[in-house]
């Protein structure tokens, strides 16, 4: 109804376009999330340009539908596009690059690009870190993602620090802890556990 009412170059249209396109992505719908993405980012760049915050946040989708896709090299394509022009346009510190390279980080993992993972982890955490501070979303969210990477090399000494970081500027995130996929092989370790237990708090690291 929507495109009919504003046209489908409407900002609004392409907006919910890319909305439509996230929630058919989460539901499993791969192949149609990726049409719609990609009809929704032909018509932002068009009407709005490439550097619009809207083009962007659509980029960015694009990254996370190809990579579960499985389709590794067009999603690493996309996201060294789009974050080249969030950090030109905006700074490697901005909230928008920041974002895509907490997110690039998980996406790595799950490629099995790990190295890669990892130097971008702690470039993504230092800048943060630098720029925002510890208690920055995109410190934490940095750091937290950087105990996946050390336990998907199999390094669980050198993974369980990171989430030691992440909750000390963040509290909050040790509601995640107990369920997280990428820590699974922390469960069990009595100072995981510590810091998984509801109201866990005092969480320090020396990082």
């Amino acid at each position: 109804a929507r495109r009919e009412i504003l046209g489908l170059d409407h900002p609004d249209t392409l907006r919910a376009m890319t909305n439509e396109a996230r929630l058919l992505g989460r539901t499993g719908h791969l192949p149609d999330a990726e049409k719609l993405v990609r009809e929704a980012l032909e018509g932002q760049t068009r009407v709005l340009g490439i550097e619009h915050p809207a083009t962007l946040s659509t980029m960015g989708e694009l990254i996370v539908v190809l990579a579960n896709e499985k389709k590794n090299s067009e999603s690493i394509a996309q996201y060294k596009k789009t974050i080249e022009i969030r950090r030109r346009v905006s700074g490697p510190e901005s909230p928008g690059a920041l974002s895509v390279d907490v997110n690039m980080i998980i996406l790595y993992i799950d490629m099995g690009m790990l190295d890669e993972a990892e130097e971008l982890g702690r470039q993504t955490y230092e800048i943060a870190l630098k720029a925002r501070g510890p208690d920055d979303g995109y410190t934490t969210g940095a750091a937290y993602n950087l105990g996946g990477v050390e336990v998907a090399r199999g390094r669980r000494d050198e993974a369980l620090p990171w989430p030691q970081v992440a909750l000390a500027g963040d509290p909050s995130l040790a509601q995640y802890l107990s369920d997280d996929p990428y820590l699974k092989s922390l469960r069990g370790d009595s100072e995981f556990e510590r810091l998984a237990a509801p109201g866990a708090k005092d969480n320090t690291s020396g990082k």
